[in-house]
């Protein structure tokens, strides 16, 4: 368990007995700061973003301030969850008090976070996992689209990306830039034994206008939970193509 004590300004994890707040000293956790990234929303924090997701930690910790995205995209590592200051579980996005601190801003043409599965088996333990986050794009003019903010695909029989975790995001856009063309997009293979698998999006918040295609696309997914999700916008819809397996969806 990872939590931001506010009082003490530094997150802390549990270790089984006490809160421990040296996380620099917890293998199973790294700030995307210790790796470069200033994270104030003009310095292009790229490099140093991927090199915590290539770290081999288990927990990507996102601080208070806007880590900006100017290539890409950041290309995710099993076992590895970006977490950033945000909710408390069951609270909305959008509700009263709420309030996001960690921000990551997308200021190109492409995806945000791509998961293109890797080789082995990804179980339960091991999958992606993204949590307590704003996800805003930045790029554009406002007339065109940007990609999604979360995307992953089938790739071949022995890569195929599944167990994704999504809870406590904003996907949203700045005043006057482009739409994301989706804010979750989410591809199996195209035979019907090739599904992206297991698949959770609980308590977030998605925004997606008339330039953008949908607020979350789904394609051949087997077991896909979604729970507790507002899309606003033009084109706010759900779509859904070939799915298989179980599906509950409560947005």
């Amino acid at each position: 368990t990872v939590c931001f004590d506010t009082s003490a300004g530094a997150w802390k994890v549990w270790d089984g007995d006490i809160w421990n707040q040296s996380l620099f000293n917890h293998s199973g956790a790294v700030n995307v700061k210790d790796y470069g990234a200033l994270c104030n929303g003009s310095t292009d924090d790229t490099t140093a973003f991927q090199a915590a997701i290539n770290s081999g930690a288990g927990r990507v910790l996102v601080p208070q301030g806007k880590c900006r995205i100017s290539s890409g995209p950041l290309v995710m590592r099993k076992a590895v969850s970006v977490i950033g200051i945000g909710t408390l579980p069951g609270s909305s996005p959008s509700g009263t008090g709420q309030e996001f601190k960690s921000v990551i801003e997308h200021n190109y043409n492409g995806h945000l976070f791509a998961i293109l599965g890797v080789s082995g088996q990804v179980t339960q333990s091991n999958g992606y996992g993204f949590e307590n986050l704003v996800l805003q794009n930045v790029a554009g003019s406002g007339t065109g689209q940007q990609g999604a903010a979360i995307y992953a695909e089938y790739t071949n029989a022995t890569t195929v990306p599944t167990w994704i975790r999504i809870r406590n995001l904003n996907i949203e856009i700045a005043s006057g830039a482009d739409e994301w063309s989706h804010g979750i997009r989410l591809e199996g293979g195209t035979a019907a034994d090739q599904p992206l698998r297991n698949v959770w999006i609980d308590n977030c918040r998605i925004a997606i206008g008339a330039n953008g295609s949908a607020a979350i696309r789904l394609v051949n997914i087997g077991n896909a939970f979604i729970r507790a999700t507002q899309q606003s916008g033009t084109n706010s819809n759900l779509e859904i193509t070939g799915s298989a397996g179980a599906l509950s969806s409560s947005i």
